[in-house]
């Protein structure tokens, strides 16, 4: 794990008030006893701050979740029916772009001025993730004219309506930012002091993470460019030394909180100040269905069952009938009873899962063979939790061998992905459209009955307001906000 250095944290909560208004450094004068633009790591500091709060509390858990049906809320269930606040969605889109893209925009510019090219390969590997977790909620969005409003170095006006960019092109853009960043990286030069709450400055480990959410990318586009995604998957996996990657779960891109005021994990923190939210029925279910060990790890028996006597495991529908506190198996401590515990960006077991469906493709993985990936991303993701393997995987719907066919293979690759995704919704939700496995169904008491599945996440009203022409252009044919017209990559 890697720890909060407390004091710079505290210093952190300053800058992260003053760095998103850059503008107003310029006001300063050149006393050599003031600052004329925030230092390099409280920006970076800011910036992971802020990408991980947004990406895995406000947009992960509370909507993307629910639309891949990990977890359920049995008191407010707006989001389980399609109906997330617009205000809700309004702060995703703007601390994704005006803060952490922003901020990370400023991190490259300042790096490239100063040199320093660790830095700017972190901050880039920083704003891919947030733009490919804008693409992959919304479809096309600013991405070449974005962050362009204002130019510190002129004091002019740029561009206040930037044009939708097709997710064709912001997919090309983001792999060849990443594939950049990773040539950047130099263990021998730069290093990161403070500000880094993923992996402490160790730049060995930003370049694992930087190849490993490339292999995201890839595998995102499969089914709709398989010759890009094949020749770059089997690019990086051909060449380790070049472009190393996670290799075990210590490698993990995860951020530790610590229980202390201002410092704690968001999600443990809102989870608990008010607990609505237990794990799925679908979820449960499966887990029941599969005698997974990661029944007892995700959820906790209900209250009902275990003053009865007889502990048991409820997963609440999904935009069903609303079962009591009592009633519903909640999310497991490993997830929500440390409040100096991680949220995640991406994981060990995710990358095996990567492999093993491009082996089962029939692609060039290197040594790997698509049971091997398989098998270990399974038992990496049981484990890192401190689970137990057993012999889960000779369970007859889990085990490789008994899926005989690539369409089979592939099934059983996707649902235990799926699986290992709890708690990481963005990832989970985007993974479910490409793949259309598990299957899942409109819920019962859906706000927009009969029109199926949420496809992507509406724009908010005040982007609507304020760029009109691009919003209507990029929402063509859709219907609702989040009906109809899929997303790029999702052709299933």
């Amino acid at each position: 794990m890697k720890i909060f250095q407390k004091t710079f944290y505290l210093g952190l909560l300053c800058t992260i008030l003053m760095v998103s208004c850059t503008n107003q450094f310029d006001e300063i004068n050149d006393n050599p006893n003031n600052l004329t633009k925030a230092p390099a790591e409280n920006v970076l500091g800011n910036v992971i701050v802020r990408l991980v709060g947004i990406t895995q509390n406000t947009a992960g858990f509370d909507i993307s979740s629910r639309w891949t049906q990990h977890v359920a809320n049995f008191i407010f269930p707006e989001a389980d029916i399609y109906t997330p606040r617009d205000a809700s969605v309004a702060g995703i889109w703007s601390e994704l772009y005006s803060r952490v893209l922003v901020n990370a925009e400023v991190l490259i510019e300042d790096a490239k001025a100063d040199n320093r090219p660790n830095l700017q390969a972190i901050a880039t590997v920083l704003r891919v993730y947030a733009f490919q977790t804008a693409t992959d909620l919304w479809g096309d969005v600013p991405y070449s004219q974005a962050l362009k409003g204002f130019d510190n170095s002129t004091g002019q006006t740029g561009i206040l309506n930037p044009s939708y960019d097709s997710q064709q092109q912001i997919y090309q853009g983001l792999i060849a930012e990443l594939k950049a960043a990773n040539e950047l990286f130099d263990n021998t030069t730069d290093p990161i002091s403070q500000g880094d709450f993923i992996y402490g400055g160790q730049i060995d480990q930003w370049q694992k993470f930087c190849n490993s959410l490339l292999l995201r990318l890839y595998i995102r586009i499969s089914k709709v460019d398989a010759t890009t995604a094949q020749t770059g998957i089997s690019e990086i996996l051909s060449n380790p030394t070049r472009f190393p990657i996670f290799t075990s779960n210590s490698d993990d891109a995860q951020m530790s909180y610590v229980d202390a005021s201002g410092q704690r994990n968001p999600l443990v923190e809102g989870y608990n100040a008010n607990i609505n939210e237990g794990v799925s029925k679908l979820m449960i279910d499966f887990l029941s269905s599969h005698n997974d060990p990661r029944l007892s790890i995700f959820a906790k028996p209900t209250k009902t069952s275990v003053d009865a006597g007889t502990p048991a495991y409820v997963g609440q529908p999904n935009g069903g009938d609303l079962l009591t506190q009592s009633e519903v198996s909640l999310i497991g401590d490993v997830f929500v009873g440390d409040a100096g515990g991680p949220l995640y960006l991406q994981t060990y077991s995710e990358v095996l899962f990567i492999i093993a469906e491009a082996a089962n493709n029939g692609w060039n993985t290197g040594s790997w063979t698509a049971k091997q990936a398989y098998e270990d991303a399974i038992s990496q993701n049981i484990l890192k939790y401190n689970g137990t393997v057993g012999t889960y995987l000779t369970e007859s719907n889990v085990n490789f061998d008994n899926a005989t066919t690539t369409e089979a293979r592939a099934t059983l690759i996707a649902e235990q992905k799926w699986v290992s995704l709890f708690m990481q919704g963005n990832e989970a939700y985007a993974e479910q459209r490409r793949t259309d496995i598990p299957t899942l169904s409109e819920v019962p008491k859906s706000a927009f009955p009969g029109k199926g599945l949420p496809v992507r996440l509406f724009f908010p009203s005040s982007e609507a307001a304020v760029n009109a022409a691009n919003v209507s252009k990029a929402t063509t044919g859709v219907v609702d906000g989040i009906f109809g017209v899929r997303l790029w990559w999702d052709t299933q």
